[in-house]
């Protein structure tokens, strides 16, 4: 993604993208130091990675795709990717007011 933004745009990205993860255990991960996925990699909860790793400007969430395989009811899963919106929002909206 980088290198087709280059040379107008200057960005660094940084990525945590684990396998099989549903949005209900991102949301209840936020703030964990360690989150596994199903292929044993290990990455950071993500308000725990938006605190160590940042401050960013923008964030990508792909969530919800894995949740659909356990028919879960679309209230729960629109809580918990609400929860992972928040989570980003309130971080990128603290960082950007401090620039």
């Amino acid at each position: 993604m980088v290198s087709a933004l280059l040379p107008t745009v200057e960005a660094e990205v940084c990525l945590c993208g684990l396998s099989g993860v549903r949005a209900e255990e991102m949301a209840e991960d936020l703030d964990a130091a360690k989150v596994s996925d199903c292929l044993h990699r290990t990455g950071k909860g993500l308000r725990h990675m938006l605190k160590d790793d940042g401050p960013f400007d923008v964030a990508v969430i792909m969530a919800g795709t894995n949740d659909l395989a356990d028919d879960p009811e679309p209230g729960d899963l629109y809580q918990n990717i609400l929860a992972l919106h928040t989570a980003c929002h309130k971080a990128i909206s603290s960082t950007s007011k401090k620039k």
